[in-house]
């Protein structure tokens, strides 16, 4: 801010030059034969470290909500291996559907019918670990989630929330800003 005279706080969250950074190179006039690498995060927080970029290489996701279950993803204990890595990679799922944050579980409980008090037991065993009991397990089936789903739920050992997710990727969107649009400066 100080270099440039811009005020982060000003940047939009969906400016389209930004954006395109997490999924190519050509905001920045480069190759990805020249970065090793098809995405542009190199010195971005969150997003430039060689398992944040492949997950971006196998995702590119397109918008900052894209961006928000990225960071759910790569902070977790196998919530990207093991799990949604294989179900986006196979084609069972994308990632819009994958469980990214432990709210993600809550919320599509819900919308699936779970009583609220019940989805929130639910989330609160999966992000802790402790996967699903069999009462659990049937409360699930009833509400017709998928199997794979199911045993999505039951891998995970550890997840991050949703508004954490979201503020380091407010921080690191805007970063990519300057990377963009000042790079000496950035």
């Amino acid at each position: 801010e100080d270099r440039t005279g811009v005020n982060a706080s000003n940047i939009s969250l969906s400016e389209k030059e930004t954006m395109r950074i997490v999924s190519g190179v050509e905001p920045r006039g480069l190759t990805p034969a020249e970065i090793d690498s098809t995405v542009g995060t190199y010195g971005i927080p969150e997003f430039g470290t060689r398992f944040v970029r492949q997950m971006l290489e196998v995702t590119r996701p397109t918008t900052f909500a894209g961006l928000v279950r990225i960071s759910g993803l790569s902070h977790g204990t196998n919530v990207w291996v093991n799990n949604a890595r294989d179900l986006i990679k196979d084609e069972i799922a994308v990632l819009g559907e994958v469980i990214c944050t432990r709210d993600d579980i809550m919320t599509h409980l819900i919308e699936m019918g779970i009583e609220k008090q019940q989805a929130f037991k639910i989330m609160e065993q999966v992000r802790k670990g402790r996967g699903l009991n069999s009462k659990e397990i049937d409360i699930m089936q009833a509400a017709k989630l998928p199997s794979w789903y199911i045993d999505s739920c039951k891998k995970i050992e550890c997840m991050f929330p949703k508004a954490h997710a979201v503020a380091y990727v407010t921080m690191a969107y805007r970063i990519a800003y300057f990377k963009v649009y000042y790079p000496f400066q950035f």
